[in-house]
C-alpha cells in the first residue's frame, strides 16, 4: 500500500515529487533489518531493552528508551537518545534519513522534543505513544 502525505511545511511541488516513485515506496517494501532499544521500563521495572529484526510494535520509526537505533531496507537509519523521563520538557532527540516505514523518503529529520510535542505530530496526532521511560512506540 502506498501512503501519500501532504506535509504543510513543504511547497506543493515538493509534496507532489515525494509522493511519486522513487521517493515513495509501498509500505510492505520497507523492512527493518536491525533495531536495538536500551534502557526503558516494562511494567514499572527497568529493562535492558531488546535487540531484534523487524519492527518491535507495528510500523513506528522510533521505540521509546534511553537509546534507540534502527537500520531498514532499502535505506533508513534512525537514532533516538533520551536524557530525561520528563513528559513535558524537551527530553529526547530523534534523527533519521531514508525511507520511513510509511514508504515516504526523508532526506534528514532532526528534532528535539518532549512527549507532548511528539504526541501532537506534524500531520496528525500520534496515538498510543509511550511516555517517560516506558517501553513502547515513540
Amino acid at each position: 500500500m502506498k501512503h501519500e502525505e501532504t506535509d504543510p511545511r513543504l511547497p506543493d511541488w515538493a509534496n507532489n515529487l515525494l509522493n511519486k516513485w522513487p521517493f515513495l515506496f509501498d509500505t510492505e517494501s520497507i523492512v527493518s533489518l536491525f533495531a536495538i532499544v536500551l534502557g526503558n521500563k516494562v511494567n514499572g521495572k527497568w529493562s535492558w531493552g531488546r535487540i531484534g529484526r523487524g519492527n518491535p510494535d507495528g510500523r513506528p520509526v522510533f521505540w521509546n528508551g534511553v537509546f534507540f537505533f534502527r537500520v531498514a531496507f532499502p535505506f533508513l537509519v534512525a537514532f533516538q537518545f533520551r536524557w530525561s523521563g520528563s513528559t513535558t520538557a524537551k527530553s529526547l532527540i530523534q534523527i533519521m534519513s531514508g525511507w520511513k516505514p510509511n514508504g515516504r523518503f526523508t532526506l534528514l529529520t532532526l528534532r528535539v522534543q518532549s512527549d507532548a510535542t511528539s504526541a501532537e505530530g506534524v500531520l496528525a496526532p500520534n496515538t498510543d505513544q509511550a511516555s517517560g521511560w516506558d517501553a513502547g512506540n515513540h
